[in-house]
């Protein structure tokens, strides 16, 4: 029987940072956009804000924001197995949290269980 411990080790480290960067993403990110929106009311023409505020520069930084944390999510949906190199879902084919990992549908290897 093949240990699969290393390959097992890159896959969670990958899976606990994932998380550590959409928590991140989610908190912090909100608040450095604010931030330099000051800059940006301030040398912005006219010609793009609304009662003060640069409308196109918070609706440009929300749709980039959101893509992003789209990305980050979408990155660790799948993860490929170190036995058969199959695609697999780590935790079921559903979006529902469940923390018990799902076996490989084509060779049956199981993900290690968490916490990562």
């Amino acid at each position: 029987m093949i240990d699969y411990t290393e390959d097992w080790k890159k896959l969670t480290t990958r899976w606990r940072r994932g998380r550590k960067l959409v928590l991140f993403h989610l908190l912090a990110v909100p608040f450095f956009i604010y931030g330099f929106s000051f800059p940006v009311k301030r040398f912005a023409p006219n010609t793009w804000l609304i009662s003060g505020e640069p409308v196109w520069y918070y609706l440009g930084c929300f749709a980039v924001w959101l893509a992003v944390f789209i990305h980050l999510l979408w990155r660790d949906r799948y993860y490929t197995c170190p036995q058969c190199g199959t695609n697999v879902r780590p935790f079921g084919g559903t979006d529902l949290p469940n923390l018990n990992p799902h076996p490989c549908p084509k060779c049956g290897l199981v993900a290690p269980s968490p916490p990562y």
